[in-house]
């Protein structure tokens, strides 16, 4: 009964420090890449560059190694368009909070994950109406970007 006891007490730890596959938090969208993170961060810079898109990179790893900390493959995009994110601010000014737009790029699990906000969570947020124009162009370049980065 001990042994039992005790391989059940060791079970639960180990679960407890197992990083947990989980769906995206509410207001994320995550898609599963079919590319190495290496690839998945290229894919992305090229979707980008492709737009036109001012955009600015953070490698959350490469920053922890900095700090004498490791952290698995994690890079976000903050990205955007004037054009794009303005008329939001116009409605709301809150909305700048969460523009310009992001999208994260992580390794998880032997996996690479594409990460981004939701714009219509956004937009329920700030409390911008759902039929606001920007919306629906917002919505199809994040979903066109992420599909090009994840290689869908």
């Amino acid at each position: 009964m001990k042994a039992v006891l005790a391989l059940m007490v060791f079970a639960v730890a180990a679960c407890a420090h197992a990083a947990p596959e989980a769906p995206a938090p509410d207001g994320l969208i995550a898609i599963d890449g079919a590319h190495s993170f290496a690839d998945t961060v290229t894919r992305l810079e090229a979707a980008l560059a492709a737009r036109q898109l001012k955009s600015v990179k953070i490698d959350h790893a490469a920053n922890a190694a900095g700090a004498g900390l490791t952290l698995r493959p994690t890079a976000l995009y903050i990205f955007g368009n004037p054009k794009g994110g303005t008329p939001l601010m116009e409605i709301a000014p809150t909305a700048g909070i969460d523009l310009p737009l992001k999208m994260l790029v992580l390794e998880e699990s032997g996996r690479t994950r594409v990460l981004y906000n939701d714009i219509d969570y956004v937009a329920r947020r700030h409390a911008i109406p759902a039929d606001a124009a920007p919306l629906a162009n917002i919505r199809k370049l994040l979903a066109d970007i992420a599909a090009e980065t994840a290689g869908e």
